[in-house]
């Protein structure tokens, strides 16, 4: 065993030298020239047209389980482009054709349990950000922006809400699955020199049962998510493009009946309170250049939004919930501005109260792109006032351009809320990202909020930020960091779970690719360390030390062990429910945790067990994700999770429950149905939603949403609740017309 590792540390060590060349030889490659189509193609998925015959297919390579092996299955990648569009053509040939897996239809579905053909476009040429474009044996269309070159830094790395016009069509057959897009540049961001685009590109082929990936270029597999990294992309010039600027308007309709309940004045009872709501509103889309848009919006809205996720807090911070409104979510990755724990801009706390109720947005603008060598992103919403609280306008500016090398940046951020009563949160933020060797990042950040009636030193009322980091699936991974917040700095449009903290935070990790005999295919150790203090007397307010393992195999199966060993310093005490609370004083807990998974077949699971102390008391989590893939139209996906807290010295416990259970059945690519239940046993409520979307084209949808929330224990108090809270029917229409 000891020899294997020593053999394995010395393997890593040369492939860490190997990947540091390659980087520099990626830099250095000579430009591959696309091929113009010569004559017609009719976009079948066959790609037997003659024009095609002309276009030579990329020299494919394995990637995963074994890298730098000949594809088990034939495959042929073929790309060329005329004045107007990139023409895409896979022909995925199979041995056995009935080993072919593609199940789920849906729009925007990222799934590895199906077979997947993707190309990657690096189109602004700077190595950081990217669009992504995938199908499935079953007609799926998948269009995914990736950000940050595909690191995950505090916010996902990819983005599967995005939307672009592009076209896509499959055939499957005796021989295998085919499939052929047609990508408008006018969907894609550019810059031209002298008539010419730089493109980064990667295409691959993903075989889900044999946890294959078939790239071009060769990447080594040394990175988490290195199919997709822009970096080490493959330059391809065209030349001859024509810039193009369509106009997009997308008027909505939407109509429906809405009834919720509200307590009379003398608390005495509900009363039922009926509505009809009917609303017009519209988008604009304008590009002003081939990489700089404008988007407009009056009177927006969200009706089609699916619901949160049910969660029980066992924390003493609020919990995150991420975005999933389409507007805000669109070119997100603009406005991204992480501090280690929070973020500058959370787009949640526009057009939604403090309690999560939304408010009317009475329209906005944004404008997102590149101008010169610098990312470029500008927002500004209005909301309605609500309960008695003024009306807002959010504003929103971001700066961003490379400096010194393709990992090196210079950005700066400002973020306002201005209340119509006066009250104002202006933000200003700086943030520095400076490639020192490989894939060493030093990251550095400053931020400073100001409002009204607040006065307090410089220090008290910003965040800094100063990490140093590597990120790596092989060979040694780590950050060092330091952030603090002073009392009175408030992110207005921001989320943050502390305030008036220093942080202190190293993870190290070592990964490893063992041999080709291995039933594995990577290993990683690792051991977190995060130290909370409180401002004022620098005493410890939080503290974790983790340290594990976890690995995947070459079928698709991963596993993670771990144990944690927990300091927590409540300063004053914190209720699970009403029955159960944790007194205020200093805690030391330990606990063990375990998980596994299996991603790639028909029917997946998660299985995740934690165990240990907790507080004063034991804490056991149990937490189940099986999700089954029944045929092309049907999907079945259910989570549970189960909290069992115990106090004994004070007689004290908590049993906590949440189930989802989600139903997407997909009739085809463009029409869809997802009933989705929900059960929280600590709020006591039982939510339904049920979305039905008809995808006649790109941009033109039309919806129906059913909404209620139920109550399971309407005794609780008194007056006695409601059996429903509310309930929503609602029918959406959206129709683009390009200008």
């Amino acid at each position: 065993m000891g020899q294997r590792m020593i053999k394995a540390v010395f393997n890593n060590l040369i492939v860490i030298l190997c990947v540091h060349g390659m980087l520099t030889a990626q830099s250095q490659q000579q430009p591959y020239v696309l091929q113009r189509i010569c004559g017609s193609v009719t976009i079948d998925g066959l790609s037997t047209e003659p024009a095609w015959e002309s276009v030579r297919p990329f020299p494919m390579v394995t990637q995963t389980p074994t890298f730098g092996k000949e594809p088990s299955e034939r495959t042929e990648i073929r790309i060329a482009y005329d004045t107007d569009f990139m023409y895409v053509a896979g022909r995925f040939y199979e041995s056995d054709p009935t080993n072919i897996q593609g199940n789920l239809m849906r729009r925007d579905e990222f799934s590895g349990s199906d077979d997947e053909f993707a190309v990657i476009l690096d189109t602004y040429n700077d190595n950081q950000n990217a669009v992504l474009f995938v199908t499935s044996p079953a007609g799926r269309r998948t269009d995914v922006t990736v950000i940050n070159d595909a690191v995950n830094r505090g916010v996902p790395a990819t983005d599967e809400s995005w939307n672009t016009f592009w076209d896509v069509e499959v055939v499957r057959n005796d021989e295998g699955w085919f499939a052929e897009m047609r990508i408008p540049f006018s969907s894609l961001r550019f810059q031209s020199q002298d008539g010419n685009v730089t493109v980064g590109l990667i295409t691959w082929r993903w075989i889900a049962r044999k946890n294959e990936i078939n790239i071009f270029p060769a990447i080594l597999p040394n990175w988490v998510s290195a199919f997709m990294k822009p970096s080490v992309a493959q330059k391809v010039i065209l030349d001859g493009i024509r810039e193009q600027s369509p106009v997009y308007v997308s008027p909505y309709a939407l109509i429906g009946v809405k009834r919720r309940v509200e307590l009379n004045n003398a608390g005495t009872t509900y009363g039922r309170i009926d509505d009809t709501p009917g609303e017009l509103g519209l988008d604009l889309k304008y590009n002003f250049t081939s990489n700089l848009a404008l988007d407009l919006s009056v009177n927006t809205d969200f009706a089609q939004v699916e619901a949160d996720d049910q969660r029980i807090n066992l924390t003493r911070f609020s919990l995150f919930f991420p975005e999933k409104r389409q507007f805000f979510l669109e070119r997100a990755s603009t406005f991204s501005f992480t501090t280690g724990l929070g973020r500058l801009f959370d787009s949640r706390r526009i057009g939604l109260s403090d309690q999560g109720m939304p408010l009317r947005i009475y329209g906005g603008a944004r404008v997102v792109g590149r101008i010169g060598k610098w990312d470029v992103g500008a927002l500004d919403m209005q909301t309605e006032s609500s309960d008695g609280s003024s009306s807002e306008n959010s504003g929103i500016l971001r700066f961003r351009r490379q400096i010194l090398n393709d990992f090196s940046a210079l950005g700066a951020m400002v973020t306002s809320r201005l209340q119509s009563d006066g009250r104002y949160n202006i933000v200003y933020g700086l943030d520095g990202e400076l490639q020192l060797a490989g894939n060493d990042i030093l990251l550095t950040q400053w931020v400073q909020s100001f409002e009204k009636s607040v006065r307090a030193t410089a220090i008290e009322k910003a965040l800094v930020r100063l990490s140093w980091e590597r990120n790596a699936r092989t060979g040694f991974g780590y950050k060092l960091g330091y952030v603090r917040s002073g009392e009175m700095y408030n992110p207005g449009l921001g989320f943050m779970q502390r305030s008036n903290f220093t942080y202190l935070f190293l993870p190290v990790s070592y990964g490893w690719i063992p041999d080709e005999s291995s039933f594995f295919q990577n290993h990683t150790l690792f051991l977190t360390s995060d130290f909370f203090l409180h401002n004022n007397d620098r005493s410890i307010e939080s503290a974790d030390v983790s340290v594990g393992w976890n690995g995947e195999t070459k079928s698709g199966e991963f596993y993670k062990v771990g144990l944690r060993a927990t300091t927590e310093d409540l300063t004053e005490p914190l209720a699970f429910s009403e029955e159960t609370l944790v007194p205020a004083g200093k805690y030391h807990f330990y606990t063990f945790n375990v998980s596994y998974s299996e991603l790639y077949k028909a029917f997946t699971s998660e299985i995740t067990l934690e165990a240990g102390s907790f507080y004063d008391g034991t804490r056991i989590s149990v937490g189940l994700s099986p999700i089954w893939r029944a045929s092309r139209y049907l999907e079945f996906v259910t989570f549970f999770q189960f909290d069992r807290i115990r106090f004994p010295d004070r007689e004290q416990s908590f049993d906590g429950k949440v189930l989802r259970l989600r139903l997407n059945i997909s009739l085809n690519p463009k029409v869809s149905l997802s009933p989705f239940v929900q059960w929280n046993s600590a709020a006591n409520v039982i939510t339904l939603n049920m979305r039905f979307r008809y995808n006649i084209r790109e941009g033109n949808d039309f919806y129906l949403v059913y909404n209620e929330g139920l109550n399971t224990d309407r005794e609780r108090v008194q007056p006695v609740l409601p059996s429903s809270n509310s309930r929503a029917i609602l029918a959406k229409y959206t129709h683009t017309f390009d200008l």
